[in-house]
């Protein structure tokens, strides 16, 4: 009797995945390593940086992020390079519209925005990287120039364009239900442009990089429920070597830690308190403090360093953490739109001025530790032990090395893979090394290619260039077999190819069959004047 044949593939072990950084520094407010990915079918190429606080895939809209005379940051000549290059829907075979609504986020800050939002299919990397896939996700192309660069979703929350009924899940979901990463746990880091131009950001999802972490000068707290707010942390000090003073005069703060913004927003004693300390002067205009050239020279010189002290709790013996910034994390440059062309022209800048990333909070609720902050510090988020830690950067000597990221599962409690030892380069895809050395790879290839082919086509046409001398010194007839080898002796290797390829009697006539547009469904919509709706978050059986 027959038996039922069972499958004997084993349910796939998950393994973390190691985020490849773009390998470009870019930004209007500084420069920044970006994340590439691949939207819709056929894909689309942009870059990104990673948002803590968003959870949907925010990227440049094709049509109006790039209008004309758009003004660009310093050195850029395009404006679709310039912003990670845009997205068009229109050119998504796999796009599903929706509609226009509120981005949701920073709504604390003043910076909500809207977006054109709808599904498409978004792979983790550049071509060929070997990232995964998921399909259907939500996608929001943005014009707002204020956000500059697209944003990869960190946060769980799930979206809901109209009712509450059916919340889309978040990308960092779908890879989880998936058994694409073996938890909802990520770890980031900023990369700092100021150390090296190949100290690139670093995200790990689902584990994190032990290379780069110290448990022992890290500190885990527990998460907010608010999911936009879920990384609040006890700032009990800020200090620096170039005073005495505290930079927090007021005492402890709980302050967000988020990567949507680069600015460390502080209550306005502070700021005062900044300003004395290193000469900082506050512009009204553009809220920023701007830094003309002998300020700049002046902390270049002496070169301060500012430190900030993260609390485990509010209890005064509780655990801390230090994470130290050298005046070198601050000295970011701002373009259009954080400073306007106007404003260049009027001052004679010949380049993008300089700035301090400080704001001045108008309220507690804008208390945060921005992009700038996780230069020198990671960011680790354990949603299903709802915690995270931070700590300061480890920046090993053989960072650059093949062997640099040492990648770490984060599994779930209960997981049967929970005790069993991590495989060796897990969830590590390329190091920063080998990228580099692949792009290179690549180009020299391609290269060699070219050159061969160009030797091919050459070859090519010697020799039809011959055969048909041949063909006019015996007039009209047709070739022999001894021409045909008189042909091949032209081609040069004694290649037997055929003569009807080398001494062609007639050309190949054209397909004469219809050619048919493929009908690309939905052709997406565009900015207009519908009305803006609000995403709503709701929250899942766990709590986000």
């Amino acid at each position: 009797m027959l038996q039922k044949r069972q499958s004997k593939r084993a349910k796939k072990r998950p393994t973390p995945f190691s985020f490849p950084p773009s390998l470009e520094w870019e930004g209007s407010d500084g420069r920044w390593s970006t994340f590439a990915l691949q939207i819709g079918r056929p894909v689309q190429n942009v870059r990104v940086l990673p948002g803590t606080t968003v959870s949907s895939v925010l990227v440049i809209d094709e049509k109006d992020g790039c209008p004309k005379k758009m003004p660009l940051p310093e050195g850029d000549t395009s404006c679709e390079d310039s912003r990670g290059l845009p997205y068009s829907s229109d050119k998504s075979l796999k796009w599903v519209p929706n509609s226009i609504f509120s981005i949701g986020i920073e709504q604390n800050l003043g910076l909500d925005s809207n977006g054109n939002f709808g599904f498409d299919d978004v792979t983790l990397g550049w071509q060929g990287s070997g990232g995964p896939t998921e399909q259907h996700q939500v996608v929001g192309s943005v014009a707002d120039p204020r956000y500059w660069l697209g944003q990869f979703p960190l946060n769980l929350a799930p979206c809901n364009f109209t009712t509450y009924n059916s919340p889309q899940p978040s990308y960092m979901t779908s890879l989880k239900d998936n058994d694409q990463i073996p938890s909802l746990s990520w770890s980031y880091s900023a990369g700092a442009y100021y150390r090296s131009r190949q100290a690139y950001g670093s995200l790990t999802l689902g584990g994190y990089d032990e290379n780069i972490v110290s448990s022992e000068d890290s500190v885990t707290v527990e998460l907010n429920s608010d999911p936009y707010f879920n990384t609040l942390v006890n700032l009990a000090d800020i200090r620096s070597n170039a005073t005495d003073k505290p930079l927090l005069p007021g005492g402890e703060i709980t302050a967000l830690i988020e990567s949507t913004v680069p600015y460390i927003y502080l209550p306005e004693e502070s700021c005062k308190v900044f300003e004395r300390t290193f000469k900082l002067t506050w512009n009204e205009e553009f809220e920023l403090y701007l830094l003309d050239a002998d300020t700049h020279k002046s902390l270049v010189s002496s070169n301060p360093s500012i430190t900030f002290e993260i609390a485990q709790s509010g209890k005064s013996n509780s655990r801390s953490t230090n994470i130290t910034l050298p005046y070198a994390a601050f000295d970011l440059t701002a373009s259009y739109p954080v400073v306007d062309a106007q404003y260049l022209r009027s001052h004679n800048q010949t380049g993008p001025p300089r700035y301090f990333p400080l704001r001045r909070a108008q309220n507690e609720t804008q208390y945060t530790l921005g992009r700038t902050f996780l230069q020198e510090a990671v960011l680790t988020v354990d949603h299903e032990r709802q915690n995270f830690t931070i700590g300061p950067r480890q920046w090993p000597e053989n960072y650059y090395s093949s062997k640099a990221s040492k990648i770490k599962a984060i599994w779930p409690p209960g997981s049967p893979y929970a005790n069993q030892p991590d495989r060796p380069n897990d969830g590590q895809l390329l190091s920063t090394g080998a990228t580099v050395g692949v792009g290179v790879g690549s180009a020299v290839i391609f290269i060699i290619l070219l050159a061969l082919t160009g030797l091919f086509i050459y070859r090519r046409r010697r020799a039809r260039k011959a055969c048909q001398q041949l063909q006019s010194e015996n007039g009209s007839e047709t070739i022999t077999s001894n021409s045909e080898n008189e042909c091949n002796e032209y081609n040069k290797g004694g290649s037997s190819a055929n003569p009807s390829e080398l001494c062609p009697q007639v050309e190949q006539q054209a397909d004469s069959r219809p050619i048919h547009e493929v009908d690309g469904g939905f052709k997406g919509v565009h900015v207009d004047s519908r009305p803006v709706f609000e995403i709503g978050i709701a929250k899942n059986a766990e709590g986000y």
